[in-house]
């Protein structure tokens, strides 16, 4: 007989009540593979009980709004994870496509908490290689 304990199977139910329970989640965009999307002026309707803390506004090929002003600004996330003593850290960078820093978000996760934004500022930089200038957004949970 083996001692190893066998995985229960879980049912669709028990799957679903999961992913709608109550749990505090927090997710990020990071990306659509290089795939052109049209700008967005604002945020569209979201379902109950979800927000969005940041939407990238400017065109591809901003700041010169007089080429394709409807096509998105694309570009990447890099991430950074670290564990102190008793919480863990989440450090996101979102740095549009010819390398200039957009977002900066930190997260936070204490020991027994849910994870918690403690901060997100926006880059005001136009020019790669400029010195950065960070605006702090709310962050109102």
């Amino acid at each position: 007989m083996s001692s190893t304990p066998r995985l229960r199977r879980r049912s669709s139910r028990e799957l679903l009540s999961y992913a709608v329970s109550p749990i505090s989640r927090r997710g990020s965009c990071i990306g659509h593979g290089g795939y052109p999307f049209y700008t967005q002026p604002a945020i569209r309707a979201l379902p109950p009980g979800v927000r969005c803390r940041w939407l990238e506004k400017k065109s591809r090929f901003w700041p010169d709004a007089r080429i394709r002003p409807d096509v998105g600004l694309n570009g990447w996330c890099r991430m950074k994870l670290e564990r102190a003593a008793s919480r863990w850290s989440v450090s996101l960078t979102y740095v549009d496509w010819v390398g200039r820093e957009r977002l900066r978000a930190q997260l936070v996760r204490e020991d027994g908490e849910t994870i918690r934004f403690e901060s997100v500022s926006e880059s005001s930089v136009a020019n790669p290689g400029s010195p950065l200038e960070w605006n702090p957004l709310q962050c109102a949970e």
